[in-house]
């Protein structure tokens, strides 16, 4: 079993997220965008989960034993900054974290995506973190 000691969560982690593969994103995109409408829609994924079970479904899967540091957003965001430093990467903004805690990572529409979240992550396992791709580089900061 691989181990990390400790998560820092933002809050309570109760705020919904629903993920989506990124294929399933790409196929949406060419469906509308053939069309001759203007639209706004919500893309999610299949489920939806609290950000902690998130974590802790990410953690299973991954056979990793992961405890989760409950803190106050603002304690959570400074350990971030901290972070940063020492990675020399961008990690994530505060305008991320407040999305994430808002909710809006998540929609009450049917979801338009299909591929569950579980059914990537085993397929992908092995991949998972073994390599690491710098935010600032990728995007030439």
């Amino acid at each position: 079993m691989r181990r990390f000691p400790v998560f820092g969560v933002f809050g309570n982690g109760d705020y919904r997220v629903q993920p989506i593969y990124a294929s399933d994103v790409t196929d949406i995109a060419i469906e509308h965008g053939q069309r001759n409408e203007d639209v706004t829609i919500d893309v999610a994924g299949p489920d939806v989960y609290s950000f902690e079970e998130l974590l802790r479904e990410f953690a299973e899967l991954l056979d990793v034993r992961c405890r989760i540091l409950h803190l106050p957003p603002t304690f959570a965001y400074a350990g971030v900054k901290l972070l940063e430093l020492v990675v020399d990467d961008t990690i994530l903004t505060w305008d991320e974290a407040t999305v994430l805690m808002d909710g809006y990572l998540a929609t009450d529409t049917p979801p338009r995506g299909t591929t569950k979240f579980n059914d990537w992550v085993r397929e992908n396992a092995e991949l998972l973190g073994s390599d690491y791709v710098s935010f600032r580089e990728r995007h030439g900061q």
